[in-house]
């Protein structure tokens, strides 16, 4: 009598059940993942925020002048859901170690020519349609900060020596800006 041989290999069957298990996983991933989304993107808006105000920290130190990170526009409907999205921040040199009177948008190439014409790296633009849009993020309004000297009133502003230069009547007891709500 002859054997008839093995036969190797997955069903029809077994393929369908493994895949309705995977698309059964990937629709609950999805769900979790959606809601977290908004979440994502503040986070995002933050570090860049964060990451610029470093930056600008370390400017000062290395170029021996004042920077400053200037807030720019805000959003008056930020507690309203579905509202666009807005916030603008300038990133600037000054022209002096204390008292600039002239900012340069970053990057900082007034000093050459004497004109500040290139102002790629220096504005960032979370708006809807900006070239950092951040869908569904908005900078919360700020109370007025005084900033130090002249021309400083929303502005943190940091010395040659990387210490911030704002009163600290621009801060609360934590160290945050305060906001109008």
């Amino acid at each position: 009598m002859a054997t008839r041989p093995l036969r190797t290999g997955t069903t029809l069957t077994e393929l369908m059940v493994v895949l309705s298990i995977i698309g059964l996983m990937a629709a609950i991933g999805l769900g979790t993942v959606k809601d977290q989304i908004p979440r994502f993107r503040m986070v995002r808006a933050a570090k860049q925020l964060a990451s610029d105000i470093s930056a600008l920290r370390n400017t000062a130190i290395e170029q021996n002048r004042e920077t400053r990170l200037l807030l720019v526009a805000a959003d008056s409907s930020w507690e309203s859901p579905g509202a666009s999205n807005i916030g603008e921040w300038w990133m600037q040199v000054g022209d002096l170690p204390l008292g600039s009177s002239q900012w340069d948008t970053f990057p900082a190439d007034a000093q050459e020519d004497g004109v500040d014409d290139s102002f790629a790296l220096g504005q960032v633009v979370i708006t809807e349609d900006g070239d950092d849009e951040v869908p569904g993020v908005s900078l919360k309004p700020w109370d007025p900060l005084a900033g130090p000297g002249a021309g400083n009133a929303s502005a943190i502003v940091f010395s040659p020596r990387g210490w911030l230069s704002n009163p600290p009547g621009d801060f609360n007891a934590r160290g945050y800006i305060g906001s109008r709500s």
